[in-house]
């Protein structure tokens, strides 16, 4: 007697079907994604819990199970700024002069966002980005942010539109991966197969993949590399210079672009890319050069944050306070949290450990491309030496804010999937490691418990480990000499 009949069985196979997959995939990024609630119970909740007059029942639980996916602090700054931009009412705490922030910095006091002085600003003239307020990031920002603003009446919104176009983003950057795939030397790897390693790895990475803009900085990196691979040498500068427009730091996979186009001696192609990029990365930043002395203001903002407390050296020092348990302390200020103490100097290895990490992948990748005997392996170790450029930032840098690693998402996934799935699912636990540190267990990460440092150390070596293993392997002689561009790839 069959128990079930055929649905279990046509569903199981409908689920092993690229089309399957990418039903899973939209199902996490667009569907449990978007079941957040507002903002004002949220908030309202939270006080009661701290009150102590929290009485729990089944819409408080099912609240705050919602709860878990909401994490909007940056996207209500994002919304301010832009709605501040247009001359519409806006959220006083995220619009400050660099000045202003840095008094409240100074105070050391950590601020309510909903607190009552922090209230909505009327509608008024609008206020110029970076000449009338410090925005924490370049100008690039707003392409991405504005057009959520403009269709979005409320902080909530815009929080809702926002997360959609970021999980559209970031579904283009895996579709685009799946393509960047097939330019790569015969590895077996089914797209059907790198979809699924895709849908698990967003049910790993949680909201943060569309709750920051840096799904967009995910999707140009992957264009850019699949343009160069398809001789689009215009597009491929686009997209560098809207990634280097819109975050800066991802212009540190451009040299690795660089040495690719050298190593096939693509000169023309390297002008044309090298030319776009410049020009559109110019035209994007071109507010700062409209805003006056307020300009430096951004760059001055970062490169006065302490040691955040995700980075590899705030974990070091989270750990030091098992033997001196006054050494280190968490303030929150410059967007984040960060570690503060008597061995805080530490701090002045991240730059020239940053340099050195590299300065070795760089070197590392233009040696292994002019090793490599034909194209596809070529495009191979430039995609290795892209992740690891990022991977290397992300690493030993004094900042590791979790969004970073949406960046290396479609490409972490290739490499990744590509190597096995020991490879794969490794990624998959640095992704669902950092989500584990935030949001679920941030509050005890800010206390510097060591137990929590010890976790946000074991991601970031982690991370140093999974790019040592896969994103710097050495690549395999290609088992079928690869079909010169634009030929489709042969079956190996």
């Amino acid at each position: 007697m069959r128990s079930a009949g055929p649905w279990p069985g046509r569903a199981r196979r409908w689920l092993a079907t690229e089309r399957g997959r990418w039903a899973a995939w939209a199902l996490v990024v667009f569907g449990l994604f978007s079941i957040a609630p507002p903002h004002a119970p949220v908030a309202a909740m939270a006080r009661s819990f701290t009150a102590g007059t929290l009485k729990l029942d089944a819409g408080v639980a099912w609240l705050g199970l919602r709860a878990y996916f909401l994490d909007d602090g940056d996207a209500r700054r994002y919304d301010a700024y832009c709605q501040a931009a247009l001359g519409r009412p806006y959220l006083r705490y995220f619009v400050r002069t660099a000045e202003a922030w840095r008094e409240s910095f100074r105070a050391g006091v950590e601020q309510d966002a909903d607190a009552p002085e922090w209230t909505t600003a009327p509608a008024g003239p609008p206020l110029a980005p970076y000449r009338d307020y410090l925005v924490e990031y370049p100008p690039g920002f707003f392409l991405w942010a504005m057009p959520a603003a403009l269709l979005s009446p409320t902080p909530d919104a815009f929080r809702l539109v926002f997360g959609l176009f970021m999980g559209l983003l970031l579904t283009l950057g895996v579709w685009l991966a799946v393509r960047l795939e097939k330019t790569l030397p015969p590895s077996g790897l089914e797209p059907a197969r790198l979809v699924g390693w895709a849908a698990l790895g967003a049910l790993a990475m949680g909201t943060i993949g569309e709750r920051r803009y840096d799904a967009s900085i995910a999707l140009l990196i992957t264009l850019a590399l699949w343009a160069a691979f398809t001789r689009r040498g215009a597009l491929a500068g686009v997209a560098i210079g809207l990634a280097v427009g819109s975050k800066l730091i991802p212009g540190l996979a451009a040299p690795v672009l660089a040495l690719y186009y050298a190593s096939e001696r693509r000169w023309r192609e390297l002008a044309t890319c090298t030319g776009v990029a410049v020009a559109v990365a110019a035209a994007t930043l071109l507010p700062l050069a409209l805003a006056g002395p307020a300009a430096l203001d951004v760059l001055r903002y970062h490169l006065e944050r302490p040691l955040q407390v995700e980075s590899i050296y705030g974990a070091l020092l989270g750990l030091g306070r098992l033997f001196a348990p006054e050494s280190a302390r968490v303030v929150s200020s410059y967007g984040s949290a960060n570690v503060l103490g008597s061995l805080d100097a530490i701090a002045r290895l991240a730059t020239p450990l940053t340099l050195a990490a590299l300065s070795g992948v760089y070197l590392l990748t233009w040696r292994r491309l002019a090793r490599a005997t034909d194209d596809a392996t070529r495009r191979l170790v430039a995609v290795q030496g892209t992740a690891a450029s990022l991977a290397a930032f992300m690493a030993f840098g004094k900042v590791f804010s979790p969004q970073y690693l949406v960046w290396l998402f479609p490409l972490g996934l290739v490499l990744g999937a590509r190597s096995g799935k020991r490879a794969a699912a490794a990624l998959l636990a640095l992704y669902g490691l950092t989500q584990l540190i935030f949001p679920a267990l941030y509050p005890l990460v800010m206390q510097l418990l060591p137990w929590t440092s010890a976790l946000v150390l074991a991601r970031d070596v982690g991370l140093v480990a999974w790019t040592a293993r896969v994103a710097l392997r050495p690549v395999p002689p290609a088992a079928t000499a690869a079909a010169p561009w634009p030929a489709p790839r042969e079956a190996a």
